[in-house]
């Protein structure tokens, strides 16, 4: 039985990194699988040992979410409201438990490097399904200045069910993988990988990650390489050839960052809406729904109605008539739902995670991190199951790596002796 839950660790760990190819319950019952064999490998090898209850802070958020959701009690919503931050609980309570040797540096590599396939095989699976069912001219169809491929993948693909903006932050973390090899191993296969994301996420227009894997990749040309000078400015020009290369050459990028400047102004009005306007609409009653409930919020359940009722309220549009609409910031969601101590408090949840990846110190991390906290931004990235899935996997796999890696170095000077 011992070997038996040995082995289960070397399947169920890689199997999570393969989360992007499922629906929600398969990755929720590999962590489950996970968790189970987690707890037997403790009981049966007696491995009480101490947990630095630390690692406790990075369970805020689900605490926080409890304590509100008690205090504006819904028992037709209180699961539903708490599933939400279910995971910002379980990762840091099981991953502690699981034995360091399974995130040595070549294990960590062989993880990320499940996941980059797994999203390589999602990006093919897009392109195919799409050709499938329509044409190759009609990757250059619009709808309310909106590419006939990204609404084929965030409406109706019927696999890989993925948003276009979480999809693409996992991609940065892959292409940052895939370049660093490129940089310090001379990997230049691995180019490969970075090309494929980098037309991904173009295609998918996700405006936000679109830039920030621009200045990404400039910024590891400058300053995660050893070329020369020359070699740098090579690089450099060549990535903005590409760059400009696919400004202007995939469908719809142009219209959507022309939309941000043509309709910053224009508030949504019957039909006459786009991502652009909406947000500046979802941000004024963002603001009106939080000065009224300032010091409390509003609770979880109540949220959706909330800001819903400021909709109505202050736009006649159709953009909210068929769809209820969060905060579109996960910041601001906190501070309407929770008020201004709960959004402290989730500031100094913010404040703890940045502070174990100055401790960590490794730059995929510290990409991750920042990515995913600017996109909270724009998104209510933490609401939603993969973006909370995500963020914790790597979170914990890397504070994983960090702890096996000072365990070897206490080992060391006893060898030495």
């Amino acid at each position: 039985m011992k070997n038996i839950s040995e082995k289960l660790f070397i399947f169920l760990l890689p199997a999570l990194f393969t989360f992007p190819l499922f629906r929600e319950n398969i990755s929720s019952i590999l962590f489950i699988a996970l968790a189970a064999n987690t707890a037997f490998y403790n009981i049966v090898f007696k491995n009480y040992k101490d947990v630095n209850l630390k690692i406790l802070y990075l369970t805020i958020p689900f605490w926080l979410t409890l304590i509100f959701c008690i205090f504006y009690y819904d028992p037709a919503n209180f699961l539903k409201s708490l599933r939400h931050s279910l995971f910002f609980l379980a990762f840091p309570v099981v991953f502690p438990f699981i034995p360091n040797r399974y995130f040595t540096e070549s294990k960590l590599n062989f993880y990320i490097t499940i996941l980059k396939n797994c999203c390589l095989i999602i990006s093919i699976g897009f392109i195919v399904g799409f050709l499938n069912k329509y044409d190759f001219k009609d990757f250059f169809v619009y709808k309310y200045d909106i590419p006939k491929f990204r609404d084929f993948v965030y409406n109706e693909i019927t696999f890989f069910k993925i948003h276009p903006t979480y999809f693409t932050s996992i991609l940065i973390l892959c292409v940052a993988f895939s370049f660093e090899k490129v940089l310090k191993q001379k990997k230049y296969l691995e180019l490969t990988y970075v090309v494929a994301f980098l037309l991904m996420t173009f295609l998918l227009l996700s405006k936000i990650n679109i830039l920030f894997l621009g200045a990404l990749l400039f910024f590891m040309l400058a300053f995660r390489s050893n070329l020369s000078l020359r070699l740098k400015i090579t690089g450099v020009s060549t990535l903005i050839v590409l760059i400009a290369a696919l400004t202007f050459s995939v469908p719809g990028i142009k219209k959507r960052f022309y939309e941000m400047y043509k309709s910053y102004n224009s508030p949504p009005k019957e039909l006459a809406y786009d991502s652009t306007n909406i947000r500046v609409a979802l941000m004024k009653c963002n603001v009106d729904v939080a000065k009224e409930n300032f010091l409390w919020g509003v609770g979880f359940e109540a949220i959706f109605d909330e800001l819903r009722a400021c909709h109505i309220a202050n736009y006649d549009a159709g953009f909210y008539k068929d769809h209820k609409y969060l905060t579109h910031n996960y910041f601001i969601y906190i501070l309407i739902t929770t008020g201004i101590f709960g959004f402290i408090t989730y500031l100094f949840y913010c404040y703890i995670v940045f502070k174990n990846a100055l401790r960590i110190n490794r730059f995929l991390l510290s990409v991750v991190l920042i990515n995913i906290f600017i996109v909270c931004l724009t998104e209510d990235f933490f609401y939603r199951h993969f973006g909370v899935f995500y963020f914790s996997l790597i979170l914990m796999t890397f504070i994983k790596s960090h702890d096996y890696k000072l365990d070897e170095a206490k080992k060391r000077p006893l060898e030495i002796t």
